[in-house]
């Protein structure tokens, strides 16, 4: 019995690990781990991953010189308000979310190690 529990566990966190090692890709559509209150976060697209050199400017947000499509006017208006640039560290995506509500507010979620990534979110 003992033999049993001991193959269960190495599975377990052989697929934990596996599960860790996930690279995303620009565009992809993730879901964070919740705030520290509890709120849940609105789902998130990366926009940049590890490498990639991100700029917030009065030109837009631009990702590698080639400016981020689909961002809402009051996003991009939050975003280019002060100007920011980096280069995206390893293990790291920058990612944005918006949630729209009678108050009118967006949200910007920013640099967020690959650790805080839930997974994908697949539309259907």
């Amino acid at each position: 019995m003992s033999k049993l529990l001991t193959v269960s566990v190495m599975v377990l966190l052989s697929v934990f690990v596996q599960a860790q090692a996930i690279q995303y890709a620009r565009g992809d559509v993730v879901r964070l781990k919740s705030q520290a209150n509890g709120d849940p976060l609105p789902d998130s697209r990366i926009i940049a991953v590890a490498g990639d050199h991100i700029q917030f400017s009065k030109s837009g947000v631009l990702v590698n010189d080639q400016v981020v499509p689909d961002l809402s006017k009051r996003l991009l208006a939050q975003l280019t308000a002060e100007p920011w640039e980096q280069v995206v560290p390893a293990g790291h995506y920058v990612v944005v979310g918006e949630r729209q509500d009678a108050t009118g507010t967006v949200t910007y979620h920013g640099l967020i190690p690959g650790s805080n990534i839930l997974g994908s979110v697949n539309r259907r």
